[in-house]
């Protein structure tokens, strides 16, 4: 039960606390349930009222056939074929309400008090020890335990007899049937102290004897059960399957001997928690579930919105309160809508909230409670790291950007290199990862159709090269941006507005190029500003005879372009701290191919955006 609740929304609790009242009772009173019909009682059904013995005895005849088919064939007789065509017309019935139901209910509403039933213990094993009610009247068949202590020291469990009457050895006979517990003890104690003198009793109930209910009318499995005697009128339902779409949950008769003893309103326990206090059964009651009458669904702005029962009389008021009240979403609404359909078209009546009370409900109505929920606001975060004073998660509102970011983080430190910061957004990521994907399978598919033609010169390696480093790229989802703090401060227009997930990097200035790829000795040299490409290049070793012919310089804030290497190319590359120099191997000219798709990323350690490789054309 614990679990049950801890697992519960706090704000669905107020809607069902009844429910758990209801579980908990049904609880402590279902020992020795067995869930599953049982054979006909001779002794029960001849205290059953003739119209409901006959009625039984032709269910039973029908349940112990095999071979539905087999009751129709000309040894049946016309009663009971007559009772079967009776019962399929209900089930018809039935399923035409579900169905009629199902089209009417738009917002999936599903009827009050069903989910009772359905949520309830599935297993009515025995228990060793029952919970007894102070109500509970012993008879024949139930087991006790008596303990003798004192001057006497025995332990008997006894039976009381078909009589009623309890056998203790050496001291006789005595009548508890219809005694309570604590009467029962009584009386023996008055029987042991009239022989013995010093002896204490005590008495305990540890095997309940077990009854026979039927459980008739528009149940969803009506039939004879066989009950613990301790059960009650909604445990016994509940083994029974609960209340069939076309029953009641509202009008419950419980028979005996043909009398009616007490009507039930499940509602009274399922809305309100009161659970009457006579709701036991003795063998031979009779559970009768009568025919539904009026479904009305209730739905929008109400705590639990469902398809409920009403009575003839009663209000919209009292409508509303089998729904959990007016919800806090209703607030400022005055009104309700009935929408109240006739056969082929409908109308729809404003009741004002003054008038609820005087309203009454009737067949086909159904009621739309108006209400405003706001959706949630989600708070947004980015995150700053590297050379900042304060790094860190920040949350952000709309329209702020990198500019005050970087403020809210103590600005930058001593050392941050602002053309080297690196931003990445998830959209871009997405759309990295969609790209590779594509101009993966357009690629191989390319390189392998292609294998063979003339004039393409390409062998298993080259392929395989291809093929791997196409498969090895690693998206990072970062932006290319032009960004300065300076005159971000001064132009907004020149800033870069934030979004939710947005990570961004300040790294520190390091004088260093990177030179990787195809040379003969790839390494990272001190960054010159006199220096060019070329002599890079050439404190590098050169380029190996596999390299391709051009370069890609990557410059710190993400961008790229192509270095070309042949006499009187024309060549504006600016090199930066922090930028890179890769010599991409030469695996052949791959006609309809882009370069871009060919190359693999930069090393990942130098997050490289992939956007930029692919601005890159042959």
């Amino acid at each position: 039960l614990y679990n049950l609740v801890y697992k519960l929304d706090i704000h669905m609790l107020k809607k069902i606390l009844p429910k758990l009242f209801l579980f908990c009772f049904l609880y402590l009173n279902t020992e020795f349930v067995f869930a599953q019909s049982s054979s006909l009682d001779e002794d029960f059904l001849e205290s059953l009222p003739p119209s409901v013995k006959d009625e039984l005895e032709l269910q039973n005849e029908i349940k112990e056939e095999t071979d539905l088919e087999q009751l129709f064939q000309s040894d049946t007789s016309q009663k009971t074929n007559k009772y079967i065509l009776e019962k399929l017309k209900s089930q018809l019935e039935e399923l035409e309400n579900r169905l009629d139901n199902t089209n009417q209910n738009e917002n999936n509403l599903t009827r009050f008090g069903s989910e009772i039933f359905s949520s309830l213990q599935s297993t009515f094993t025995p228990i060793n020890v029952p919970v007894v009610p102070s109500e509970y009247f012993l008879g024949f068949g139930d087991k006790l335990s008596v303990s003798f202590y004192g001057q006497l020291s025995e332990n008997y469990e006894l039976f009381i007899n078909r009589d009623g009457t309890l056998t203790v050895p050496e001291f006789g006979k005595i009548s508890l049937n219809n005694k309570t517990l604590d009467e029962a003890r009584n009386e023996i104690r008055r029987l042991i102290n009239e022989s013995a003198i010093g002896v204490n009793v005590e008495l305990d109930l540890i095997e309940m004897r077990e009854i026979q209910v039927a459980v008739l009318g528009r149940a969803k499995n009506p039939g004879i059960y066989t009950v613990s005697a301790n059960s009650n009128i909604l445990s016994i339902l509940n083994i029974a399957g609960g209340i069939s779409d076309s029953g009641s949950f509202r009008s419950i008769a419980l028979m005996r001997d043909g009398k009616l003893i007490s009507k039930y309103d499940l509602y009274d326990i399922f809305v309100f928690g009161k659970l009457p206090l006579n709701m036991r059964v003795r063998s031979g009651d009779v559970i009768l579930v009568d025919p539904v009458k009026k479904l009305i669904p209730v739905t929008g702005g109400v705590n639990l919105p469902a398809i409920y029962e009403i009575k003839d009389g009663e209000s919209l008021q009292d409508l509303l309160k089998f729904a959990g009240d007016l919800s806090d979403s209703f607030k400022g609404f005055n009104y309700v809508e009935v929408k109240k359909y006739s056969v082929d078209k409908y109308q729809i009546t404003k009741v004002q909230k003054d008038n609820f009370n005087n309203y009454i409900i009737n067949s086909r109505d159904s009621v739309l409670v108006p209400y405003y929920q706001s959706d949630p606001i989600f708070l947004e975060e980015v995150t700053i790291s590297g050379m900042v004073n304060k790094p860190g998660k920040y949350f952000i509102q709309d329209g702020d950007t990198l500019t005050d970011l970087i403020n809210k983080a103590g600005g930058y430190k001593e050392g941050a290199y602002e053309f080297g910061i690196s931003l990445f957004r998830e959209s871009a990521l997405n759309t990295e990862r969609e790209f590779a994907e594509l101009n993966y399978a357009e690629a191989v598919n390319y390189i392998v159709s292609s294998l063979g033609r003339p004039g393409v010169n390409i062998g298993p390696q080259a392929l395989d090269f291809v093929v791997e480093e196409l498969r090895s790229r690693r998206s990072k989802g970062r932006l290319v941006m032009d960004y300065d703090f300076l005159a971000a401060q001064q132009n907004q227009a020149l800033d870069i507005e934030l979004i939710h997930g947005d990570q961004i990097y300040i790294p520190k200035l390091e004088r260093v190029v990177y030179l990787v790829g195809e040379f003969h000795n790839p390494a990272n040299h001190t960054f010159n500003p006199s220096s060019s490409i070329k002599d890079y290049v050439h404190a590098s070793g050169g380029m190996k005879e596999d390299a391709y012919e051009n370069l890609i310089v990557i410059d710190p804030d993400g961008s790229s372009s192509l270095y070309k290497t042949k006499f009187f190319a024309n060549n504006d590359n600016t090199i930066y701290p922090g930028s890179v120099i890769y010599a991409p191997r030469d695996i052949g000219q791959l006609d309809g191919i882009s370069y871009a798709s060919a190359v693999a990323p930069i090393l990942s350690s130098l997050a490289l955006s992939l956007a930029s490789l692919n601005s890159i054309s042959d």
